[in-house]
C-alpha cells in the first residue's frame, strides 16, 4: 500500500498536501537530535479528487484532554454534508495510550459494524495516534484498519510531559495537562469520561517511555498506511502563536526545538513524513482561540486535502 501511494504521488498531484522529501525517519532518535525538517505548506492544501470522501469510512481521533465537544470542531457536520461516513468519538481524555487503545478497538468494531465497510481509516491528532498505533499493533486491528494518519503525534515524546512527571504544579506542567484547553475537570466533565489518571497519561508521553518501551514493543502492521504531520508556532512561522501557548512554546524551543507548543516537530514523523505545518497544537483539530484571521492554519480545508488524497490512492 505504502509504494501504491508513493507512486500515486510521483504520477499525479497526490502529494500536494506537502512540499518537502517524506522519509521513514529512524524511530529510537530522541526529539532534540532530529534534523531539519521539510515544512508542509498551507497554500498546497489542493484536493486531489471531486469528492473527498474515501473508500473506508474516517474516524476522527482526539488526543490528551480532547473530546467530541472539543476536538475536531465542525468535521463531522461538514464532511457528512458532503456525504462521506466520519465519525469523531470519545476515548478517556486523561489516560494511557494502552487503555484508550482499548477503547479505540470498541469504537472500531462499531463503525464496521454499522457501516458494514471491513475496513476505517484513523486520522488522529496527539496522543490519540499513539494510542491507535498501540490498538493496530497490540490489540488486532490490523485487518481492519486501511490507514493512519498522525497530526502532531508525540511519537518521541514530549519533554513537557517529563517535566509534568517530575513536578505536576509546575505552571508549564498545568499547561501541558490542560492542552490549552482549560482544566481538567473543565474537559472530563464535557465528555462525560470518569476514567483519568494522570500521572499514567504523563508517563504515557514521556521521551523516555516512548522511545524505549512503547516503539521498540509496537512495530508498524504490514499492509497499514502510516502517514505523519508535525507542527509549529511562533516566530518564523505563519502561525499566531496562543497566549496560552507562549510559555510551553519557549521552553521546548530550548528542550526539543521548533513545536508546536505542546510537541517539538521532531517528535511528530512516522511511517511516510509529509512534513511540517504552520499551526498551534490546538489548531490541527480545529481549537481555534481568537486566530481565525487571513493565513492561519484551515483544518477543514487540510482534513479535506487530507480525505480527498486518500480517496484518490483508494483507502
Amino acid at each position: 500500500m505504502i509504494i501504491r501511494i508513493i507512486i500515486s504521488c510521483l504520477l499525479t498531484s497526490g502529494c500536494a498536501l506537502i512540499s518537502g522529501n517524506s522519509r521513514r525517519p529512524d524511530k529510537q532518535v530522541s526529539a532534540v537530535d532530529q534534523p531539519i525538517l521539510p515544512r508542509a505548506v498551507p497554500d498546497d492544501y489542493r484536493p486531489t479528487t471531486p469528492e473527498p470522501c474515501p473508500r473506508y469510512p474516517v474516524i476522527f481521533l482526539h488526543g490528551l484532554m480532547g473530546g467530541s465537544r472539543v476536538s475536531f470542531k465542525g468535521v463531522s457536520q461538514y464532511f457528512e454534508s458532503l456525504g462521506c461516513k466520519v465519525r469523531v468519538p470519545d476515548v478517556s481524555p486523561v489516560n494511557s495510550s494502552e487503555l484508550r487503545g482499548g477503547q479505540l478497538v470498541d469504537i472500531v468494531r462499531n463503525v464496521r459494524q454499522v457501516t458494514g465497510s471491513p475496513k476505517v481509516n484513523i486520522v488522529a491528532h496527539s496522543q490519540g495516534g499513539l494510542d491507535a498505533r498501540f490498538a493496530i499493533s497490540r490489540l488486532g486491528l490490523a485487518s481492519s484498519v486501511a490507514s493512519l494518519s498522525m497530526l502532531s503525534t508525540p511519537n518521541r515524546g514530549s519533554p513537557l510531559a517529563d517535566l509534568a512527571l517530575k513536578d505536576m504544579n509546575n505552571p508549564l506542567s498545568k499547561i501541558f495537562l490542560s492542552s490549552g484547553l482549560g482544566t481538567i475537570a473543565d474537559i472530563t466533565n464535557s465528555n462525560g469520561s470518569n476514567s483519568n489518571d494522570t500521572a499514567i497519561a504523563m508517563q504515557s508521553l514521556s521521551t523516555t517511555y516512548v522511545n524505549q518501551t512503547f516503539n521498540p514493543s509496537t512495530p508498524d502492521a504490514p499492509g497499514v498506511l502510516y502517514q505523519s504531520w508535525a507542527a509549529r508556532t511562533g516566530p518564523g512561522t505563519r502561525d499566531q502563536i496562543k497566549v496560552n501557548f507562549k510559555l510551553t512554546q519557549q521552553y521546548l524551543l530550548k528542550n526539543g526545538g521548533e513545536n508546536d507548543g505542546m510537541v517539538p516537530a521532531s517528535s511528530g514523523p512516522w511511517g511516510i513524513f509529509r512534513g511540517v505545518l504552520d499551526a498551534d497544537h490546538l489548531d490541527l483539530s480545529g481549537g481555534k482561540i481568537g486566530d481565525e484571521g487571513p493565513g492561519q492554519f484551515d483544518h477543514l480545508k487540510f482534513l479535506h486535502a487530507l480525505l480527498s488524497e486518500l480517496r484518490a490512492n483508494g483507502y
